[in-house]
């Protein structure tokens, strides 16, 4: 029997490290299995990573509040064992479900916890990544000022380490927190720097949100055409990609866009190609927020027949 349950571990172990990727169907129950077939074995590191994974899962699953619950239970697990990579990790993870979850003050408090496993390790990535996202709870929390005081530590880091694509999300956060500040200027500077860097390493993702970040801050301080400029290339990125409510919410911007250049027809029809795609992901809040844009946009070309007339 205990070679059973050290081969099911083993087995659901090394299907854990693959499902935090790409999610396959059931995982959830290999992942049970491994937990306790580690708890039978009492290799309780391998237990609490299962804990973990279980969490993840569900986190991907949109099951955020419970996979709090399980990622809980591996905190004093490896807390006792003083497994500080480990713990980095869970605490990690739980600040990121509670900023999911709108509960920026708690989501705070496990990411400084984080901050200070990370600190006693001498890992230079590790510590960039801490700082980075106590920056975006401080930002999470309206403290842009605070928000850019980490960022601008992580960078430091980051630089000290030469991590390239670590440093690109670190400018693109500082950007969040001097557009924030309504500090354009350095804003854009900081998302070209990681627009730059994310297209050397050819990161679509990284690429679209520079993209989507630089129509936002052109937007912000009134520059429409740029603003259109950045959104249309994030568009034809996203379609290219298949990243359809990121597309959505692309074209609900250029929307806005469209709105300011007085260009109502064009308007409308971001709008409403902004509701279809919501409407096939069955995401009715952003639905009914296109539904009554699409409404007030048919207002404006109703006044503006009538002023004709």
């Amino acid at each position: 029997m205990r070679a059973d349950l050290r081969l099911a571990k083993d087995y659901a172990l090394a299907l854990a490290h693959y499902a935090f990727w790409r999610h396959p169907p059931g995982i959830l129950r290999w992942l049970m299995v491994g937990a306790v077939a580690a708890r039978a074995t009492q290799n309780m590191r391998d237990y609490a990573w299962f804990l973990t994974n279980i969490g993840r899962q569900l986190f991907f699953l949109g099951r955020v509040e419970e996979a709090v619950e399980w990622l809980k239970r591996a905190v004093p697990i490896f807390d006792e064992r003083d497994l500080l990579a480990d713990l980095a990790y869970v605490l990690t993870d739980l600040g990121t479900s509670y900023r999911v979850l709108d509960e920026s003050r708690r989501a705070l408090d496990y990411f400084t916890a984080a901050f200070h496993c990370v600190a006693q390790l001498g890992d230079l990535h590790g510590l960039a990544t801490a700082y980075m996202n106590l920056g975006s709870a401080y930002f999470s929390l309206n403290q842009p000022e605070r928000a850019l005081t980490e960022h601008r530590r992580a960078l430091r880091v980051a630089l000290r380490n030469d991590d390239k694509h670590l440093l690109a999300s670190v400018y693109n956060n500082m950007g969040l927190a001097l557009e924030a500040l309504e500090r354009y200027d350095e804003a854009i500077k900081a998302y070209e720097y990681a627009l730059a860097m994310f297209s050397k390493s050819e990161d679509l993702i990284g690429v679209s949100a520079c993209y989507n970040n630089l129509g936002s801050v052109c937007y912000a301080r009134g520059d429409f055409e740029q603003a259109h400029a950045w959104y249309t290339l994030d568009m034809a990125l996203l379609r290219q990609r298949g990243a359809w409510t990121d597309l959505a919410a692309t074209l609900h911007n250029l929307g806005h866009v469209a709105l300011e250049q007085g260009q109502i027809e064009q308007a409308l029809a971001y709008f409403t190609e902004s509701r279809d795609l919501y409407a096939a992901f069955d995401l009715d809040e952003y639905v009914q927020e296109e539904e009554e844009m699409i409404e007030y946009v048919e207002s404006l070309r109703a006044n503006k027949s009538l002023t004709k007339h």
